[in-house]
């Protein structure tokens, strides 16, 4: 039977597999959605991206963030992160597992370990956007209690049938 485990991220060898990860999320997108791939490009504008994805430990620095990794036998095969986006609400960035790491239900228990720690670092809301072609992304996240929230006043109307936003309290 395989090890997992969901641990912080706290290292620099965790950060790097955080950006590793972050990666591999975003190079996943455009592989099993290549119809979309022009908007996916525009949502993940490559120097942009790489600027994100080289800050991630600031971004998500603890306390006001985090990010989690789930290993499976020691290797890491998922990430999510957030940041505070106000006094008491945070917001997820980049769940994500890889093949490797699929059909060990990771999705689901980065979730709710981030959620616990989102819990016990003081906040009392989540929130986030994500892709409306993710359909099983938006499946795991109404599971676990999240509901349908309007788009941010300043979000692209061009992007707005492409995002949709979800919110849940802690």
């Amino acid at each position: 039977m395989a090890e997992v485990s969901i641990r912080l991220a706290q290292t620099t060898a965790d950060f790097e597999a955080a950006r590793v990860l972050s990666n591999e999320w975003a190079h996943a997108h455009i592989e099993e959605f290549p119809e979309h791939s022009e908007i996916i490009l525009k949502v993940f504008e490559p120097a942009a991206y790489k600027r994100t994805v080289d800050n991630l430990h600031i971004i998500h620095a603890r306390p006001q963030g985090a990010i989690l990794l789930a290993e499976l036998d020691g290797d890491a095969v998922g990430c999510v992160m957030y940041h505070e986006t106000g006094a008491d609400t945070a917001e997820i960035k980049r769940l994500f597992v890889n093949t490797k790491g699929r059909g060990h239900r990771l999705g689901q228990r980065l979730l709710t370990a981030m959620l616990a720690q989102m819990k016990q670092d003081g906040y009392s809301r989540v929130i986030f956007g994500s892709a409306s072609i993710l359909t099983h992304a938006r499946v795991l996240y109404e599971r676990v209690g999240f509901t349908d929230m309007p788009h941010p006043d300043d979000f692209p109307k061009e992007m707005r049938h492409f995002v949709y936003f979800m919110e849940r309290a802690l």
